[in-house]
């Protein structure tokens, strides 16, 4: 496991680990949720990922699927 520190912007430090290597075919980006835009490598975001060992959704929940699974960047 790796392990590093981030400064937050009252000066704190939050030490962050690392669970491993994505499994291969899998596209892992770090996203702003508000701007729909990747984040740059300082920044905190969220985590999405993409392949084919993610699951297609809710079971009968197409709202929940949508907002959930459909996600996209704003530039594509």
């Amino acid at each position: 496991m790796a392990e590093a520190e981030s400064v937050g912007e009252n000066g704190g430090t939050r030490t962050l680990v690392s669970c491993g290597q994505p499994v291969s075919g899998q596209k892992v980006v770090i996203v702003n949720p508000e701007s729909l835009t990747l984040c740059l490598p300082d920044q905190v975001g969220e985590v999405w990922i993409a392949g084919p060992s993610i699951a297609q959704g809710y079971w009968q929940k197409p709202e929940e699927t949508e907002r959930t699974f459909r996600g996209y960047l704003a530039d594509t």
